[in-house]
């Protein structure tokens, strides 16, 4: 039984269809060394070393891609190691406006200059297309030309000019008549009046006009007293005209423009 099951599983081994994933090729009889072996459609040399010279033409079941080109199917794929020595890559970036690819650094000092001029003269700054702050450190100085600029000072309009003037202090304003403090027609901003006297002293203000105006009714300064009159630019026709009353012991000054 045992001889008879033997014979059937000879048949079988026989039967079955001859499956081999590589070929050899061996030369000379029994014993003698392979010469090539073919694997999977890769041909691979015995050299004369020993060793096995591989020439791979399929990768992933797809014919291998030799030479430069675009990556395929059959391209066999390619892992740098994180710790590789750095290598350069020979490549032609095409024109880009939009991308940024890496940063660049430079230290030390810029030197920015028009063109090819050295930073030598100043540059001319237009406000075309938008406007244009400028800044500047220490000492400014502005030239005006001639004629009536005037700096420090708005004078609104009036007929009186935009001469400062300043009389300066007057003594002893008269009785009677009183003193004129100027001839000209002048727009008071104050009026300055101090009495020097141990009694009190009556002061009047007049124009100097064809018939002289008060321009308030008479008032007393009291005894060593000091008093300060903001007119506003108040208009004194022909000029100004200060009146003591009673003694010459009333100092007047006045500042305006004529």
């Amino acid at each position: 039984m045992k001889n008879l099951m033997l014979c059937i599983l000879l048949v079988v081994v026989c039967l079955l269809p001859s499956v081999a994933s590589a070929q050899l090729q061996q030369s000379g009889g029994g014993g003698s060394s392979i010469s090539s072996l073919t694997l999977g459609g890769n041909a691979v040399t015995a050299l004369a070393t020993g060793e096995l010279n591989t020439n791979v033409a399929r990768v992933g079941g797809a014919a291998a891609d030799i030479g430069n080109g675009t990556a395929g199917s059959g391209t066999l794929r390619v892992a740098i190691a994180s710790n590789n020595t750095a290598f350069p890559v020979n490549a032609t970036l095409s024109a880009e406006t939009t991308k940024v690819i890496g940063t660049v650094n430079q230290g030390g000092t810029w030197t920015v200059q028009p063109g090819n001029t050295a930073n030598t003269t100043a540059w001319l700054v237009t406000g075309t297309g938008g406007t244009f702050p400028a800044t500047q450190s220490g000492t400014w100085n502005v030239g005006l030309s001639a004629g009536t600029n005037m700096v420090g000072s708005v004078v609104p309009a009036n007929t009186c000019g935009t001469t400062a003037y300043d009389s300066g202090l007057t003594e002893n304003v008269a009785t009677g008549a009183g003193t004129d403090l100027t001839s000209t027609a002048t727009c008071v901003d104050a009026l300055y009046l101090t009495n020097t006297s141990g009694s009190a002293v009556n002061v009047t203000l007049k124009d100097k006009s064809g018939t002289p105006k008060s321009y308030m009714t008479t008032f007393s300064l009291p005894a060593n007293s000091n008093l300060i009159l903001p007119l506003r630019r108040m208009k004194f026709t022909g000029g100004i005209t200060v009146v003591s009353g009673t003694s010459s012991t009333i100092n007047a000054q006045v500042v305006g423009y004529q």
